[in-house]
């Protein structure tokens, strides 16, 4: 999760990037994985007045565009059906160079162990 996740930040650098393009970036990793049909939604979300809005980071959206002020989520998580799911999400303000984090946690994992 924390490594899709910080390819996506990563290709959040140009100035202003095509949203369904970072989705792209997380989903290619876990395409690679063959963990893809278990990444059952879109990548993020913008945070304003409303908690979800444009722009989507999804396979879905056309031509919506993350620029520089925009906040945004960052969420990949896999799940697997009638077992359990997980995800990492961080909310990040677009710069001009990149991002900003506005949320703090650590991401320190110990040990996992998962039966397919």
């Amino acid at each position: 999760m924390l490594i899709a996740q910080e390819k996506a930040l990563k290709f959040l650098r140009p100035p202003t990037v095509l949203s369904r393009e970072v989705d792209a970036v997380a989903r290619n990793y876990f395409k690679n994985l063959k963990l893809d049909k278990h990444f059952i939604h879109g990548l993020g979300h913008g945070i304003g007045r409303a908690i979800h809005q444009p722009p989507k980071l999804s396979p879905k959206a056309k031509h919506q565009l993350v620029k520089p002020g925009d906040v945004v989520t960052i969420e990949p998580g896999l799940y697997f059906k009638n077992k359990f799911g997980i995800r990492i999400e961080d909310t990040v303000v677009k710069t001009k160079s990149g991002y900003k984090y506005l949320t703090h946690f650590p991401k320190d994992l110990k040990s996992v162990t998962i039966d397919k």
